[in-house]
């Protein structure tokens, strides 16, 4: 390769500070799922239903303890005209509709209360009553919040109807995911089989490799495993006899739902032409101080140089084979 007069690298470093949780295989019952945005409509919904009686903190630790809040601790089991009590106030069941809603009512039967279905009583399905129970099935959940049943239970003594509400909140459907590593590469001109690409993911049965029809000419799946996660998949990259470079993105999504999926990004060289891009554009850190490599692919010389650091984020950019190597300040 010929020494020609090097060229700058300028990058517009993007970042953001995130801080990564560990992916949920299931929907789970646990503090921190309770206060996600998947249930944060249902709880608040529970909030305003319950007329001042609960405060978004007392809805989640009840959810957590499964037991009687103290708007009921006045009132008298022994004593029906005291009022119905329906313990737990709030039960949780599972998305998939396989558990069924359980309550223990006080005093026990008979007379065995009747139930009054309020909002989303589509979520409700059969009832079954004891002297002292109350079950009830729940349809599956398709949707990625936690949904929200209200009942009224009523009950009749000695003339007198005694009443209590409850909820039933429903898990949301676990979410679907699909990670691919490296999710870019940079090919020869001579092309050739690519290493393989790593597929992991959750929540879902099988996934399959989508090539652009554009790109089918030079790009195939030469091997893949359809196991379980985490899968594999390589490439057959065709010779590139142009004169300028080519890139395609390869979509790895859920056979079910393709809007399930991560990207593989391929570029591919000429020998003819000069190149210089760096992979990834954008890039996320963790909030600590540490090195970011960004891969940097040419057939020139080059160096690189900031363009804007506004919170004095980047503390040196090292030149390395094929890289650029970034350090980073702490985010305090």
């Amino acid at each position: 390769m010929k020494k020609m007069t090097p060229y700058i690298l300028f990058l517009l470093i993007e970042i953001s500070i995130v801080a990564f949780s560990s992916v949920k295989v299931a929907a789970q019952s646990s503090e921190e799922a309770f206060r996600s945005e998947k249930y944060a409509r249902a709880i608040g919904q529970i909030v305003d239903q319950s007329g001042g009686k609960f405060d978004r903190e007392a809805v989640i630790q009840q959810l957590l303890q499964r037991n009687p809040q103290n708007n009921k601790e006045n009132r008298d089991p022994k004593n029906p005209l005291d009022g119905l009590i329906l313990t737990p106030t709030i039960d949780v069941v599972g998305y998939d509709g396989s558990d069924s809603a359980r309550f223990k009512y006080s005093p026990a039967g008979p007379p065995i209360p009747t139930l009054t279905y309020l909002e989303n009583p589509n979520l409700m399905g059969s009832s079954r009553i004891t002297n002292d129970s109350i079950i009830i099935d729940i349809e599956p959940n398709n949707s990625d919040e936690a949904r929200l049943g209200r009942f009224i239970a009523t009950a009749q003594f000695q003339g007198n109807a005694i009443t209590d509400t409850a909820w039933i909140l429903q898990e949301p459907q676990p979410q679907k995911l699909i990670y691919v590593s490296p999710n870019y590469l940079s090919v020869s001109p001579q092309g050739g089989i690519t290493g393989n690409f790593i597929i992991t993911y959750f929540n879902i049965d099988d996934w399959e490799a989508v090539i652009p029809d554009q790109n089918l000419d030079w790009i195939s799946e030469i091997s893949s495993t359809h196991n379980d996660s985490p899968d594999s998949i390589s490439f057959l990259i065709e010779p590139n006899t142009g004169n300028t470079f080519r890139e395609a993105d390869i979509e790895i999504q859920d056979v079910d739902d393709p809007n399930v999926k991560d990207i593989i990004h391929i570029y591919q060289y000429a020998d003819t032409t000069e190149y210089l891009f760096a992979l990834p554009k954008y890039n996320e850190i963790n909030p600590d101080s540490g090195t970011l490599n960004v891969a940097v692919y040419s057939n020139i010389e080059w160096t690189a140089e900031k363009l804007s650091d506004p919170g004095n984020m980047i503390t040196g950019l090292t030149p390395g084979t094929n890289a650029l190597l970034i350090n980073t300040n702490q985010n305090t």
